[in-house]
């Protein structure tokens, strides 16, 4: 008898904004909501899935931002692994090395997916703007369709 497989493919529902910036998530959104006056507050749960070779689970900090007015929403979502969650084994002198939600984008440190509608002109404002803070090395707009992980960040 024929095996049959069901494959799921999750609709991808957002644009997704890259950021490289050495700060941490919760420094970065401090600094989104003072100068971009946003209301990012961080999210009782965390990011839960499988990152890089997928035989580890590993926990992703989550901020987010709710426009109601709007009908949009942002999400800050963390590249690296919370520390002691999903850890590699440690090396020769015991330091922790944290995993990556998105293993394809090494130099990316956050990501900042746009739920809800976002005209393309609005996303471009918001990259410019956060080219403009500080903290902020650089942001841009990744395509989502050729990135291998990006179940990862459907949540």
């Amino acid at each position: 008898m024929p095996r049959t497989e069901l494959l799921f493919e999750p609709e991808i529902d957002f644009a997704l904004i890259c950021i490289v910036c050495h700060q941490r998530e919760h420094r970065l959104a401090w600094a989104m909501n003072t100068m971009l006056e946003f209301r990012f507050a961080r999210l009782k749960e965390d990011l839960d899935t499988f990152a890089d070779d997928q035989t580890v689970a590993a926990q992703f900090a989550m901020y987010g931002h709710k426009d109601s007015l709007q009908q949009r929403n942002l999400l800050l979502v963390g590249n690296r692994s919370l520390p002691g969650s999903g850890t590699e084994a440690s090396d020769l002198f015991g330091t922790e090395q944290s995993l990556s939600l998105m293993p394809e984008l090494p130099r990316v440190d956050y990501f900042l997916l746009c739920k809800g509608h976002w005209p393309d002109t609005d996303i471009d404002d918001l990259v410019l703007s956060l080219r403009q803070l500080r903290m902020v090395i650089t942001a841009y707009r990744q395509p989502t369709e050729k990135l291998r992980y990006v179940n990862n960040l459907v949540i």
